[in-house]
Order: C-alpha cells, then structure tokens, then sequence
C-alpha cells in the first residue's frame, strides 16, 4: 500500500490506499497490519480519515463499512456481553452436543457433560438448544440487516451520502 489513513474512534483499524486510489480495511491481525506498523516504523505518519476535503469512493465505502461493522457488534453487544466470549466461541460445540444427545443419549458430550454438574442433562439440552434458537433468529436479522446495508454502500456513487451516513439498525438506506 502506498499509504494509510486512521480511522476515527478506532485504534484497532486503518485503511490502505495504493496509489490507484483503491482501498482495503486493515484490522490487527491481519497480514497487512505488519505492513502497516512496518511502513509507521519508517517514520511515515497516517493521515487521520477525512484530512482530504473528500475521499475517494472507496475510502468512503471502506469506512462505510467499518461504520457498518461497528453497528452490526453494537446491536449484539447486549446479548453477547452478559456471557464470556471463550465460551460465546463454544456455543457451536453445545449446540452440536446437545442436539446430537437428544438424538442418542450414548453419544459422548464432553462440553455439556461438563457444563451439568449434575443437573438434568435432556434439561440443559433443550435449554442450549433454545438459547441457540433464539441468538440464531436475533443475529440472523442482524446479519441479513446487515447485508442489506453492504449491498447499498456498494451500489452508491454518492460520495458525500457514504461518508455521512450513520449505520442505525434496523434502518436500511435505499440509493436514489
């Protein structure tokens, strides 16, 4: 990339710009993050989002999109933060155990086995197979709200509508 831009509000991202004005979301973790610390090291500065009078319709739509994300984890964050995110990660694991048990009570369960503690097993099942329910159908509004929006940010030209738009679920904006 040929340069960075930081994001406001966000320590965690940055966009890369090649000199085509094309542009990508970089978070910590990814590959070009090193690039990015790597090309900072070398004494060059990003430039804050916005120090352009406007950005280009990429960089528009890439912020767009961080804006997007960032709304997308908002709107969970009441159901997810009242549970550790190790085990939110293990929710796949006890809905597969529990539904496979309900099944066949012989098959081995090592995450639900651990999770009764000597309650009622087929009770705990049912329990995580109704929570799991119940997340899929919420987050699954969310998402498909979601993908609502990143079918328009891709579709606008408007360069001034992209940068000011504040992502609002369950608002969905439509291009002119």
């Amino acid at each position: 990339m040929d340069r960075y831009q930081t994001i406001p509000g966000r320590t965690d991202a940055c966009l890369a710009i090649n000199s085509d004005g094309s542009s990508a979301y970089v978070t910590i973790g990814d590959p070009e993050w090193a690039l990015y610390e790597a090309w900072c090291a070398s004494g060059n500065t990003a430039q804050p989002f916005g120090a352009q009078s406007l950005p280009t319709l990429d960089e528009a739509r890439a912020l767009a999109i961080v804006h997007l994300h960032a709304a997308v984890d908002s709107t969970l964050a009441p159901i997810l933060s009242q549970y550790a995110t190790s085990e939110v990660s293990s929710w796949p694991v006890q809905l597969a155990e529990a539904t496979t048990w309900l099944a066949d009570s012989t098959a081995p369960t090592p995450l639900i086995d651990s999770l009764c503690g000597g309650t009622d097993k087929a009770a705990l099942c049912a329990s995580v197979i109704a929570k799991g329910n119940a997340y899929s159908h919420v987050s699954g509004a969310v998402f498909a709200w979601r993908r609502a929006c990143s079918d328009w940010v891709e579709t606008v030209t408007d360069v001034a509508a992209l940068s000011e738009w504040n992502p609002q679920y369950p608002q969905v904006p439509y291009a002119a």
